[in-house]
C-alpha cells in the first residue's frame, strides 16, 4: 500500500522491498506496510524509546481529535439542511428555490451549502415524512380511543384523492390516498377506510364522520354492521351549508342574490370602478368588508357577499351618482332602488342564523355538545326573524321552516343528545323525555361495548348524588371545558371514560375540508409537475405542523389575515359518485368564523412549475 501522509511512522522502520520492511529497533520484519499496525507495534515494542512512543501518542490523539471535528462538523452541517429543508417545506416556498443565485450567494456568505433540488424532493422531504409519520403514528397507538374522518377531493390535474384524519382526541392529518382509476364507491371507500382503522386498531374507534354524500354514508353504514360499536355520523356543517342552498332554492332569496352578485361583479371586474370605491370607501371613513363574490364550494360565502353589499350601501350609492364614472344603466338602477336595499337586509337576516351556527361548529375545538342547542337556537331565529320578513310569502316560510325541520332531523343522532346530556352546564335540560331516554341509551350501549358500568354514575350525575352532590363540582364547570371537567374533577368516576369518548368526538368534517386547502396550496397551478406523492407528503407536513404548533408565537403577517372559509367537495347528497364534482382549486379568504388556520403565504417570487 503507499505511504501515508504522515512521514514520522516512516523514519522507524527500514524498507527491505516494495512491500516488506523491518522496525530500527527491534528488527521485526512486516510482510506488507500496514501504518495503523506499525504505529500499534511501536507503542507496545519494549525497546522503542520512550520519547518516541510519547510522540505517536500526541500525534494519535491529535489526528482523533481531527476526525471528531470533521464528523462533528458533517454532523451539524446535516442537521442545518434538514432544518432548512423543514422550514422550506412548511412555509409553502418552492424547491426552485434553491436553484436561484441570488439565493445560492447569500448562503454561500454564511458557508451553508444548499441542497440540490433533486435531494430536497427525496432524502430530506421522505426524513422528514418518516420522522413525523412514525412521531403520530405512535401516538395513535398509544391512545385508548380515536375519531376517524375523511372525504374525497380532486387535485389539480383532476386526479381523485381520498384525506383521512384521525383525532385522539386532538386532530392529526394520517394519509392521502391516490385513488387513481378507481370509482369512489361505497365498497371501495368501505375498504379503504377499513385499511386505516387497521393500522391504529380498529376497536379504538368510535365515530366515523364525513360530508353527506350517500357513497360516503353507505360506507360508514357497512362498517358499523362489522364493528357495531362504531358511530356514523354526517357533517353538521355541510348540512347547514344545505340549508341555505334549501333557502336560496326560494325565488326571492336566489333573485336577492343574483342582484348582488351582479353589483359585485360590475365593480370587481372594472379597475376603474375598483378603483374609484376604494377612494370612496377612504374618504367617506367606511370600514369593514369590502366587496365579496360568493362562491359555490365556500360554506357561508353567500351571505358574506350580501353583508358586503351591505357594508358597502353608502359608497356604493355615491359610485352610481358620481358624474365622471359610473356602473352600467341596470347596475345603477338596482344601487339606487331602495327595494333592493331592503331585498338584502331581509335575506341577510334569514340566512344569518344558519351561517352563524356553521361558523359556531366547523372549529378544531370539541363541539358536539352544542350541536342540539345551536340547531334548536336556528329554528327559534328563523321563526322570530321571518315574522318580519315582508319579501317573503307565507308559502315560502313555511316551506323553509320545513326545509329547517328536516336538516335537523337529519343531523342530530342519539351521540348529540347525549353529549348535550354529558355537558354539565346544560345537563339536558332541553331535552324532552323520550330524547333524554334516547340519550342515556346511547350511553349505556356504548359503555356495554367496552365492558364498563356506568348506570349508576349516569343515575347520580343526574339526580346530582355522590360526587355530584358537591357545590365545587358543578362551580368548576363554569370554569373549565367540558372534556376536562370530566377528565379533571370527575375522572375517577366510570362514566367518565364514556363522557370524554363522546365530548371529543367530531361534529364536523371541516378538518378534512381544510386539508384539501393545504393541499391546494401545495399542489396549485405553478407547481403542478409536483408528483400526488410528493405533493400529499408536503401537505402532511404542513398540516400536521400548523396543528401541532399552532400556539407557536408567529409574526404578524402569519396571522393576520383571519380566519379562512371551509371548502366543501359536494353540495347536494347523491347516490353517484361526486367527489370529482368540485372546484379544483379550493381559495382561503377572510370570514367571521372563530377557527384560525395559519396557511403558509405562497411566495410569488419563483416560478416553481417543475417541482
Amino acid at each position: 500500500m503507499g505511504r501515508s501522509k504522515n512521514q514520522k511512522i516512516w523514519e522507524y522502520y527500514q524498507e527491505i522491498n516494495d512491500k516488506t520492511i523491518k522496525c530500527r529497533f527491534c528488527e521485526i520484519v512486516y510482510k506488507q506496510k500496514h501504518v495503523v499496525k506499525m504505529t500499534r507495534h511501536l507503542l507496545v515494542c519494549t525497546k522503542t524509546p520512550l520519547l518516541v512512543k510519547k510522540q505517536l501518542k500526541n500525534d494519535s490523539n491529535e489526528q482523533s481529535c481531527s476526525q471528531t471535528s470533521v464528523t462533528k462538523g458533517k454532523n451539524e452541517s446535516s442537521s442545518l439542511t434538514k432544518l432548512f429543508a423543514k422550514a422550506l417545506f412548511i412555509s409553502g416556498a418552492p424547491m426552485s428555490m434553491v436553484q436561484h443565485p441570488l439565493w445560492r450567494a447569500f448562503y454561500e456568505k454564511l458557508n451553508f451549502k444548499l441542497p440540490s433540488r433533486k435531494t430536497l424532493a427525496t432524502k430530506y422531504l421522505d426524513t422528514l415524512y418518516n420522522e413525523m409519520f412514525k412521531e403520530l403514528c405512535d401516538d395513535l397507538k398509544k391512545a385508548t380511543f380515536l375519531h376517524f374522518q375523511c372525504d374525497g377531493w380532486s387535485n389539480i390535474r383532476n386526479q381523485g384523492v381520498i384525506n383521512f384524519l384521525i383525532s385522539k382526541p386532538e386532530m392529526v392529518f394520517v394519509k392521502s390516498l391516490d385513488t387513481e382509476d378507481h370509482r369512489h364507491t361505497s365498497e371501495y371507500l368501505c375498504s379503504e377506510i377499513e385499511k386505516v382503522m387497521k393500522s391504529y386498531g380498529e376497536q379504538k374507534f368510535v365515530v366515523l364522520i364525513g360530508d353527506n354524500a350517500r357513497n360516503l354514508q353507505k360506507a360508514f353504514q357497512m362498517l358499523q354492521i362489522k364493528y357495531p360499536s362504531i358511530v356514523p355520523l354526517g357533517c353538521a356543517a355541510h348540512s347547514l351549508n344545505l340549508l341555505c342552498a334549501d333557502a336560496m332554492k326560494l325565488h326571492v332569496i336566489k333573485a336577492c342574490i343574483d342582484l348582488a352578485t351582479d353589483v359585485i361583479k360590475c365593480v370587481k371586474r372594472s379597475q376603474v370602478l375598483s378603483a374609484l370605491l376604494f377612494k370612496i370607501r377612504k374618504d367617506k371613513n367606511i370600514h369593514g368588508e369590502t366587496l365579496k363574490l360568493p362562491c359555490k364550494t365556500r360554506w357561508g360565502s353567500y351571505v358574506s357577499a350580501l353583508k358586503s353589499v351591505e357594508t358597502n350601501k353608502v359608497a356604493l350609492q355615491t359610485l352610481a351618482v358620481n358624474e365622471h364614472i359610473q356602473p352600467s344603466t341596470e347596475i345603477k338602477a338596482t344601487i339606487l332602488d331602495e327595494n333592493f336595499w331592503i331585498m338584502v337586509n331581509q335575506c341577510v337576516n334569514v340566512l344569518k342564523p344558519i351561517t352563524e351556527s356553521i361558523f359556531q361548529l366547523e372549529g378544531n375545538d370539541y363541539n358536539i355538545n352544542k350541536v342540539f342547542m345551536v340547531l334548536k337556537n336556528i329554528k327559534s331565529k328563523l321563526q322570530f326573524n321571518l315574522a318580519t320578513t315582508s319579501i317573503l310569502e307565507n308559502a315560502d316560510k313555511e316551506l323553509l321552516m320545513t326545509a329547517v325541520e328536516n336538516r335537523i332531523a337529519q343531523v342530530i343522532k342519539p351521540i348529540h343528545l347525549a353529549a348535550h346530556l354529558l355537558d354539565p352546564i346544560a345537563v339536558g335540560q332541553e331535552l324532552d323525555q323520550n330524547q333524554e331516554i334516547d340519550a342515556m341509551e346511547f350511553i349505556n350501549d356504548l359503555a356495554n361495548s367496552l365492558n364498563i358500568d356506568c348506570v349508576a354514575d349516569l343515575a347520580q350525575y343526574k339526580g346530582r348524588g355522590g360526587l355530584w352532590s358537591k357545590q365545587f363540582t358543578w362551580k368548576a364547570a363554569e370554569s373549565v371545558d367540558p372534556v376536562m371537567w370530566w377528565r379533571g374533577i370527575c375522572g375517577s368516576t366510570a362514566l367518565s371514560k364514556i363522557a370524554v369518548r363522546i365530548l371529543t368526538a367530531p361534529c364536523t368534517s371541516a378538518a378534512t375540508e381544510r386539508s384539501f386547502s393545504t393541499h391546494s396550496f401545495i399542489h396549485s397551478v405553478k407547481r403542478n409537475r409536483l408528483t400526488t406523492e410528493r405533493a400529499a407528503k408536503i401537505s402532511f407536513l404542513v398540516y400536521n405542523w400548523n396543528l401541532l404548533y399552532r400556539d407557536c408565537v408567529l409574526d404578524d403577517h402569519a396571522s393576520s389575515d383571519g380566519d379562512i372559509y371551509v371548502e366543501h367537495t359536494s353540495d347536494e347528497e347523491s347516490d353517484v359518485d361526486t367527489s370529482n364534482e368540485t372546484t379544483n382549486e379550493p381559495q382561503a379568504s377572510t370570514s367571521t368564523s372563530r377557527t384560525i388556520e395559519f396557511v403558509p403565504i405562497d411566495p410569488l417570487y419563483y416560478n416553481s412549475d417543475s417541482d
